[in-house]
């Protein structure tokens, strides 16, 4: 009952025209080449974003969506810094169902007048249910070594948490990343299969998307107070200070 974040990206110029991503190699899912192969345990699509400098287009493609339609991207973010992750195409209450072990792709169109490096966000998962229990936030620190590479999940160090966690196991049900250059954050939760995560944002004053947090999309893994979760950013530029506030709701002592 989660759902994985995963990501597409690619340096193009597509002169308007409709052009492939590479899918980013992902620990947690099968990809080769521009393709991510839909795994069991996460069939449905329950959010989409896709950025770029001077992105026009974005389309999602797989062999069971052209039996019906291919998904076509309504709200695009245009430009390199996240300043409206309102951006945010939302599926949570109406998931588009994908058939396991097919190949999903992802399309972008820009007008860019030489390559600029495009990305497109999916989160694949397989239900939400609604969150029961006091939700508390944490605010957490970590660090990533200087002049971490584009278009790859960069993993930091361990979080450094801002006060004592009572003992006990805990849910995770909202995320929030900030610091320069990232474009997405991600947790890794042991034990779990599961990779969610949410657009980041650069400044305190940016929105969430929606379903980032405090349990507007689920309960995304639990973990033990002794292992907080571990996580990984994506983006162009990246800095290396974040912060980062993990939506808790403690389940058992």
């Amino acid at each position: 009952m989660s759902f994985t974040l995963a990501g597409y990206y690619k340096s193009l110029q597509t002169s308007g025209a409709l052009a492939e991503l590479d899918a980013v190699v992902d620990q947690s899912l099968t990809t080769k080449g521009t393709d991510i192969i839909v795994p069991d345990f996460a069939d449905k699509i329950f959010g989409l974003h896709v950025k770029g400098a001077t992105v026009a287009l974005g389309q999602i493609t797989s062999p069971s969506l052209r039996k019906k339609s291919l998904l076509d991207v309504g709200k695009l973010d245009v430009g390199m810094v996240t300043t409206d992750n309102f951006m945010f195409n939302s599926h949570w209450k109406n998931p588009i169902t994908l058939t396991p072990g097919e190949a999903l792709r992802a399309y972008v169109a820009n007008t860019a007048g030489a390559p600029e490096t495009d990305y497109v966000f999916v989160a694949l998962g397989d239900e939400v249910k609604p969150v029961e229990g006091d939700v508390q936030t944490i605010r957490c620190n970590t660090t990533l070594s200087a002049g971490a590479p584009a278009g790859i999940w960069n993993q930091c160090a361990d979080l450094s948490i801002s006060q004592q966690l009572d003992a006990g196991d805990y849910n995770l049900v909202g995320l929030r990343v900030m610091g320069t250059g990232a474009f997405a954050g991600r947790v890794i939760i042991p034990g779990s299969a599961y990779r969610p995560g949410c657009l980041a944002v650069q400044s305190v004053n940016q929105i969430d998307a929606e379903g980032a947090r405090r349990g507007e999309s689920g309960v995304w893994g639990t973990f033990n107070s002794i292992y907080p979760p571990q996580i990984e950013v994506i983006g162009t530029g990246l800095g290396t200070a974040f912060t980062v506030y993990l939506d808790l709701v403690k389940v058992s002592a």
